[in-house]
């Protein structure tokens, strides 16, 4: 069996009936689906604080991990916080901070890292660059609030999951060919890059067709929603994987899910980045679908694999 028992035992209704492919492909229906499946309020697991911000339109929500790291009441660390800056997947259309609440939680609690999760705007409403410029702008706030939330601008990281790892990586080219900052870490989960033709890989040819999480049709569509009128496939800030320049850019930690038609390409990308000098880590979680990292709390083996990538972006930092 290509899958983890437990993937498979979550998802095996879908798998044995008409598989993973929405019966209409309308962002509007799969929104609703998405916040019935995720948004369910459910504080899965306890933090410290956690708190909503509001800047310029933009909302975020900021995950405090214990006390030594709340300006107010503990005792500030010498040198600041770290931070990550968090952006959500669901194929650029759907999901936001409240379905990605369970995880960046965890992820502030494993790293002991100041999280910052980003509600970016979301196409076909807000096509590209509207993501990305959200990014831009949360990455600004986080800069200029460093000193009052006692946060290291030397330790800054960005992540996400699928569309969220997209943006990371963008996010952090922009900064560099602007002159504007740059980050200091990556955690990519399972992005699209666009370093390979995801249906001419063998992932992609094994992994479309309806039987896991991320056919084909899905892909194509919201891709071509977040693509909307006038992009140029080739721009290094919609397609990471098609940039050159790569002086300075930040250590990266990939997670290459094991059954996902974006596996391929996410190895494509860190290879381009390995092969420019940008020092990578990759982690194969084998057995997984894409997606798998919302279900942290369910897969034995899915949290392992998160811990061990929060690992290895807290080494590459220090």
């Amino acid at each position: 069996m290509l899958l983890d028992p437990q993937v498979y035992a979550f998802y095996e209704k879908s798998i044995e009936s008409r598989g993973f492919v929405p019966p209409a492909l309308d962002f509007r229906e799969m929104r609703k689906t998405a916040d019935a499946a995720f948004n369910d309020k459910t504080e899965i697991i306890p933090i410290y604080k956690w708190e909503e911000i509001e800047e310029q339109g933009l909302r975020m929500r900021v995950y405090t991990p214990h006390r030594g790291l709340d300006p107010d009441k503990g005792r500030k660390l010498p040198g600041g916080s770290p931070v990550l800056l968090y952006f959500h997947g669901g194929g650029f259309i759907m999901h936001n901070i409240e379905s990605h609440d369970a995880l960046c939680r965890k992820l502030a609690v494993t790293l002991g890292f100041c999280v910052v999760s980003v509600n970016y705007r979301l196409a076909p409403e807000h096509p590209y660059p509207a993501a990305v410029e959200d990014a831009q702008k949360a990455y600004r706030w986080v800069l200029e609030n460093a000193e009052k939330r006692n946060w290291d601008t030397g330790r800054i990281c960005a992540g996400g999951d699928s569309a969220g790892a997209t943006i990371s990586a963008a996010l952090a080219l922009k900064l560099l060919d602007r002159e504007e900052g740059r980050l200091n870490g990556l955690l990519l989960l399972y992005g699209s890059y666009h370093a390979a033709e995801v249906m001419e890989t063998e992932s992609g040819k094994a992994f479309s067709g309806g039987d896991y999480v991320l056919p084909r049709e899905m892909l194509e569509y919201c891709e071509r929603l977040y693509e909307g009128e006038g992009t140029n496939p080739e721009d290094p800030y919609y397609s990471p994987g098609k940039g050159t320049k790569w002086n300075d850019f930040p250590p990266c930690v990939f997670v290459h899910a094991g059954c996902d038609p974006l596996r391929d390409d996410g190895r494509a990308f860190a290879r381009l980045l390995r092969d420019s000098g940008v020092k990578t880590g990759e982690i194969e979680a084998s057995g997984m679908m894409h997606g798998f990292a919302l279900y942290w709390w369910r897969f034995r083996r899915g949290e392992k694999i998160l811990l061990d990538a929060c690992e290895r972006l807290a080494s590459f930092i220090k």
